[in-house]
């Protein structure tokens, strides 16, 4: 089994994505699949990395992001709700196409807001001023086939330049050329 279809047999997955639109679902399929980690019995963990700065970290919800939500006792459910209230309504995933909609909220999931925002503006032509709006969102549809590979370059230049890359950099360029794969 795959890490899509893992995410896909998780108890309650059907349930969890039906309220939202196809996009959003695609997005958060792919990112459960990078964020999630497992026990024996297939359940999904709560991690501990002291390394992370963004502590306890359920579904890929980190406590530093989302001081209000109980991380581990953190639902599936409650999970893709806060996925679809923040990082995709930041990412604006209904405005854009889909392609970009799903880089760019994995950008916002892995690394923030305004850093994915500044890669889509540069791979779409836009001025790169880390905000999205109707300017950027009219790049972003009127860009050729290539403006998803020229962001994810530009996030794979990005965790390059991390103090962090010695330690998460080959997990994360993995991230980046499975994005690539799901996207084509």
């Amino acid at each position: 089994m795959n890490d899509y279809e893992r995410v896909a047999s998780l108890p309650g997955w059907q349930e969890a994505i039906a309220l939202y639109d196809k996009s959003f679902q695609r997005a958060i399929l792919f990112c459960l699949a990078h964020e999630n980690e497992y026990h024996a019995d297939g359940t999904v963990k709560t991690e501990h990395d002291p390394n992370d700065p963004g502590g306890e970290t359920r579904y890929g919800i980190d406590k530093a992001a989302h001081p209000h939500l109980d991380i581990d006792s953190l639902t599936l459910a409650q999970a893709v709700d806060s996925y679809f209230h923040d990082e995709w309504f930041h990412a604006c995933g209904e405005q854009l196409p889909e392609a970009l909609a799903i880089a760019h909220f994995d950008g916002v999931v892995n690394m923030g807001a305004h850093s994915s925002a500044i890669q889509l503006q540069r791979a779409v032509g836009a001025a790169a001023d880390g905000s999205i709006g109707p300017a950027t969102i009219a790049a972003a549809h009127a860009a050729d086939a290539g403006a998803v590979n020229r962001m994810l370059d530009e996030r794979a230049l990005y965790y390059r330049r991390l103090r962090q890359f010695p330690r998460y950099g080959k997990g994360w360029i993995a991230r980046v050329d499975d994005l690539r794969k799901y996207l084509a």
